[in-house]
C-alpha cells in the first residue's frame, strides 16, 4: 500500500488499544466528577442568594449542603470500593423530610396531605430497613414511594405556578427548580423500583439504569443551580 500523503495508516491494533483505554473506570470517574461538580454548582450558587433566603431557598441550601458532602464522599468511596449504601439510604430519608418541609413552608394549608406523606415515606423507609435487616443495598422500594410522593407535590406546585404567573415561566426561578425536581423524582419512581430484583440476573442492565439515574440527578442539579443564579440576580446584590 502506498504511503498516505498525511502519513502512514494507523494499524487497527493501535485504534483498538486507544478504545480500550476508555475503560469503565474512566467512565465512572467522569460520572462521579459531573455529579460532584453539578451539586457543588447548585450549592455554591444557593449560598450566594442574599438572606433571608425565604421558604424555598432556606431549606434548599441546607439540603444542598448535605447532598454535596454525601455525593463527594460517595464518589470517593465508590471509586475505592468502599461500601456506601448505608450513607445514601440515610440521606434519602433526610432529603425527603427537607423537601416536605420546603413544600410545607410554601403551602402550610397542605399540612394534612404533607403529614400523611411523611408517615408513608418514613414508614416505607422503616419497612425497607426491617425487611433487609441492614442498609447494605439501596432501599429501592422506599425510594420509589418517596419519589412518587415528592413528584406529585412538586408537579402540583409547578402547575399552580403556571396558573398564577403573570410573566413567562422561564423568567421565574421557581419554575426551573420545580421542573428539575419533577423530572428527577418523576423519572426515578419507575426506574429505581426493579433495581434490587435485576441486580443478580441482569447486572449490565442494572448498571445502565444507574447511569440513567445519574443523568437525571445531574439534570436536577444543573436546573437547581440555574434557579439559584436567577434568584440571586432577581434579588440583587447584598445591601
Amino acid at each position: 500500500m502506498a504511503e498516505s500523503p498525511i502519513g502512514a495508516v494507523a494499524p487497527r491494533s493501535a485504534v483498538a488499544s486507544y478504545v480500550r483505554r476508555v475503560t469503565i473506570n474512566d467512565l465512572q470517574l467522569l460520572r462521579y466528577g459531573l455529579m460532584c461538580a453539578t451539586v457543588l454548582f447548585a450549592f455554591i450558587n444557593g449560598l450566594r442568594i442574599p438572606g433571608p433566603r425565604g421558604p424555598v431557598y432556606g431549606p434548599l441550601v441546607v439540603m444542598l449542603g448535605i447532598e454535596s458532602v454525601v455525593e463527594c464522599v460517595g464518589a470517593y468511596t465508590s471509586l475505592n470500593g468502599i461500601r456506601n449504601n448505608p450513607m445514601f439510604n440515610a440521606y434519602v430519608l433526610v432529603e425527603f423530610v427537607l423537601l416536605l418541609w420546603l413544600v410545607f413552608r410554601l403551602r402550610p394549608h397542605w399540612r394534612t396531605a404533607l403529614g400523611a406523606a411523611l408517615v408513608l415515606g418514613v414508614g416505607a423507609w422503616a419497612l425497607s430497613f426491617g425487611r433487609r435487616g441492614n442498609a447494605h443495598f439501596m432501599f429501592t422500594d422506599a425510594i420509589m414511594v418517596m419519589s412518587l410522593l415528592l413528584a406529585v407535590f412538586f408537579l402540583v406546585l409547578l402547575w399552580q405556578l403556571a396558573e398564577s404567573s403573570d410573566e413567562p415561566l422561564t423568567r421565574r426561578s421557581h419554575f426551573w427548580l420545580f421542573l428539575g425536581l419533577v423530572i428527577y423524582f418523576g423519572a426515578l419512581f419507575p426506574i429505581i423500583g426493579p433495581l434490587e430484583y435485576l441486580w443478580d440476573s441482569y447486572p449490565a442492565l442494572t448498571r445502565n439504569l444507574y447511569i440513567i439515574i445519574t443523568v437525571l440527578a445531574i439534570t436536577r442539579h444543573v436546573l437547581t443551580g440555574v434557579a439559584a443564579v436567577m434568584e440571586r440576580r432577581h434579588r440583587g446584590p447584598h445591601p
